[in-house]
């Protein structure tokens, strides 16, 4: 493959904003260019496919992850954020799909989400956090609520 130079001006803010790019290793000023046009190759493909929509919706989890793995004991929740989200993400993405195809991925996705949530509400994710507890009695409440309705087969209430 033939390699092109490219050379380009740019103003202090764009050129500190290129510099401080942390993407997959780049530190030069051409690794750093590659990344983008990498990315903006994504973003645009990720228009045309699910798969291509999929991987672009990963991509924009990375920075989590990276955050993730720096911590010596990340939160099972935001582990299983990063890891449910560019399913909820990549529907949006496409805006040439048959919305009822979106809508049926956004509901399988929120469903493989809201279990997990659901099983880490019976566990205690991050001990000695209030709000966190007041979250998952909550979410427990409102799942309890829900499943009562859905037993009775009574309308859910919005």
């Amino acid at each position: 493959m033939r390699k092109h130079p490219v050379s380009a001006r740019l103003d202090d803010a764009d050129y500190d904003f290129l510099m401080g790019i942390e993407w997959n290793g780049a530190t030069t000023q051409s690794e750093k260019l590659r990344e983008l046009i990498s990315f903006a190759k994504l973003y645009a493909e990720g228009q045309r496919n699910k798969e291509q929509a999929l991987a672009l919706a990963d991509q924009l989890m990375a920075p989590l992850r990276q955050h993730l793995a720096a911590q010596t004991t990340p939160t099972p929740l935001l582990q299983q954020l990063s890891v449910h989200l560019p399913a909820l993400i990549a529907p949006a993405l496409l805006p040439q799909q048959d919305s009822a195809d979106s809508e049926a991925q956004i509901l399988r996705a929120s469903e493989a989400w809201l279990d997990t949530l659901l099983r880490l509400t019976l566990t205690d994710p991050c001990p000695g956090s209030e709000s966190l507890s007041q979250a998952r009695a909550s979410l427990a409440g409102l799942a309890q609520h829900y499943l009562k309705h859905v037993a009775s087969d009574a309308p859910v209430p919005q």
